[in-house]
C-alpha cells in the first residue's frame, strides 16, 4: 500500500500556528522555536505545495488566498487529532476535582466534609483553589465552586448549600458614632 503523500508535520504545525495566531513571532512562542524556524518550516510547506501561503514584508506576514483556503482544513485536522488524543489518553484530570472556594468557607464548611467525600470516592483527588475574592470560572481551570451567588450566570448550574447571615462587629468607640445602619457605608469593612 502506498504511503500517504502528506507534507511534513513540523511544517503543517508551523503553518497552522502562524495562520491561527496571525504572527510568526507568536507562533514561535507557542511552539517553543525561533521565528526564523517558523518561517523556514512555512517556506518548506510552500515549496512542497507549490503555492505561496503567506505574503511577507519586513514587519508582518499575512495569508494569501491559497493560505486562507488551506488553513481551515489544516486547523480542522489538528482539532480532530487533538480531540481524539484527549479521548484516548487517560487523564489525571478525569480523577481530579478542582473546587474554587473562599478561604473562610473552605476552613469552616468544606474541609470538615472532605473526609467523608474521600471515603465515598477514594479514586477522586480533590484540589482546592482558595481566594478571598470573586473569580471568573471561564478564566480558570475549575470544575466547581462554592461562591456567594449574587449575580448568577445562565451558563452555570447553581445549587444552594446554605444561607449565611453577615453581622457587623465594631469597636465600642465606633459604635457610639453610628446612628443608623446606613452610617456603616462611610466606613471601610474588613
Amino acid at each position: 500500500m502506498p504511503r500517504r503523500d502528506l507534507p511534513p508535520l513540523r511544517a503543517l504545525t508551523a503553518f497552522e500556528a502562524a495562520a491561527r495566531l496571525g504572527s510568526f513571532r507568536l507562533a514561535a512562542g507557542e511552539l517553543g522555536i525561533t521565528r526564523s524556524a517558523v518561517s523556514h518550516q512555512v517556506k518548506l510547506l510552500e515549496q512542497r505545495l507549490g503555492v505561496q501561503l503567506f505574503r511577507r514584508d519586513a514587519r508582518r506576514a499575512e495569508l494569501t488566498q491559497a493560505g486562507h483556503t488551506y488553513f481551515p482544513s489544516v486547523r480542522e485536522a489538528f482539532d480532530q487529532i487533538e480531540a481524539q488524543t484527549r479521548a484516548l489518553k487517560p487523564s489525571v484530570a478525569d480523577n481530579e476535582l478542582t473546587v474554587q472556594v473562599y478561604v473562610t468557607v473552605a476552613l469552616k464548611w468544606l474541609i470538615p466534609r472532605l473526609h467523608d467525600f474521600e471515603r465515598r470516592f477514594p479514586d477522586m483527588k480533590v484540589r482546592l483553589s482558595t481566594s478571598y475574592f470573586d473569580w471568573d470560572f471561564d478564566e480558570k481551570n475549575v470544575d466547581a465552586g462554592l461562591i456567594l451567588a449574587r449575580n448568577r450566570s445562565p451558563d452555570h448550574y447553581y445549587r444552594t448549600l446554605f444561607r449565611s447571615q453577615l453581622t457587623p462587629i465594631c469597636a465600642p468607640a465606633l459604635l457610639k458614632t453610628l446612628k443608623t445602619p446606613e452610617d456603616l457605608k462611610t466606613h471601610k469593612l474588613l
